[in-house]
């Protein structure tokens, strides 16, 4: 919705059957009714701050500028979203069930401040806990991005005492 200054975005999922298979009606739809509408994200948009200087904004993961760094949604079968998005052509740089240094590197700033490894300061492995979760997460490429610049465009994560998909971020 564009609204003069600023332009607002809403990402939401399809309830019923007949929306998933007509996302458009969907729109049609839920910007009627969007402030009642369960699950239903806002993105706030200022017009003209994609002009600042290189280095303005920070994404939220990028050290020592660490913060609110993605935002999560469930979704019924995160396995499909995956597979959806790999039938697309989007690269799965992180699948489901790998968690290891190649798939989940570990910056300096990390190591350095015992982020996710065993033993602070040091070049160890994942820290157990943090190997577990992220066996439960996996990694897509943002398609916008160049081969070599793993940006993250979906984060998907399934809940591990039933193996059933719950979140994509």
């Amino acid at each position: 919705m564009n609204a003069g200054p600023f332009t607002n975005y809403y990402l939401g999922y399809p309830d019923t059957d007949e929306h998933r298979a007509n996302p458009a009606q969907f729109g049609a739809d839920t910007s009627k009714v969007f402030q009642f509408t369960t699950g239903l994200l806002e993105l706030f948009h200022v017009h003209g701050s994609e002009k600042q200087q290189p280095g303005f904004y920070h994404n939220g993961n990028t050290p020592e500028s660490l913060g609110f760094g993605h935002l999560g949604f469930t979704v019924p079968d995160a396995r499909a979203a995956v597979a959806r998005l790999k039938a697309h052509g989007v690269r799965v740089f992180k699948d489901f069930g790998v968690a290891n240094k190649e798939t989940i590197p570990i910056s300096d700033w990390e190591n350095k401040h015992g982020v996710g490894i065993e033993v602070k300061g040091t070049e160890s492995e994942l820290h157990p806990m943090f190997k577990k979760a992220y066996e439960s997460i996996a990694l897509v490429q943002d398609p916008e991005k160049s081969s070599h610049n793993n940006e993250v465009l979906l984060h998907a994560q399934i809940d591990n005492t039933t193996a059933k998909p719950i979140k994509v971020f």
